[in-house]
């Protein structure tokens, strides 16, 4: 009989944790904030062009989160980096890295007081935008949600 009961808990348990399923694409617009989780992709519209549906698609491909989780004393603060790769409608695809946190002593670029969550890019209408790293949700220690990178995307 007891084991009926840890059968039909456990099953319980397990169905509970079965990770949501995320859209692969989905759009996002400029100007505007969106999400984006891991290997998902999002195309780049605006509403205030004309003809011009496609700007780009960013997809998020690597995400690396080594913060200090919630309710924890840590001796450092920790960053989250992201890898995202912009492809524009013609042949031209980059990878970037946009991060929040202490500054990576790795990093060739070891410029994060100047902007490393902030970067130039360029898209198909040939302007340059500004794509921003506003945050990666949730936060260490607060949920076990999927992780989302939070980004925006304006015209400087």
């Amino acid at each position: 009989m007891n084991s009926k009961f840890l059968y039909v808990g456990l099953s319980i348990f397990l169905w509970q944790c079965q990770p949501v399923a995320l859209p692969q694409t989905a759009s996002g617009v400029i100007n505007q904030e969106f999400k984006i989780a891991l290997n998902q992709t999002v195309t780049l519209t605006d509403k205030k062009l004309t003809g011009k549906i496609n700007l780009g698609k960013i997809k998020l491909v690597k995400l690396e989160d080594s913060r200090c989780p919630a309710h924890t004393t840590c001796i450092w603060q920790g960053a989250v980096v992201t890898s995202l790769q912009i492809e524009t409608p013609a042949p031209d695809t980059q990878t970037v890295r946009l991060f929040i946190g202490d500054m990576m002593p790795r990093d060739s670029r070891n410029r994060r007081n100047i902007a490393a969550d902030t970067l130039l890019i360029t898209l198909k209408d040939k302007v340059q935008y500004q794509l921003i790293l506003k945050a990666v949700l949730p936060y260490p220690g607060t949920s076990k949600d999927a992780p989302q990178a939070v980004l925006l995307v304006t015209r400087p």
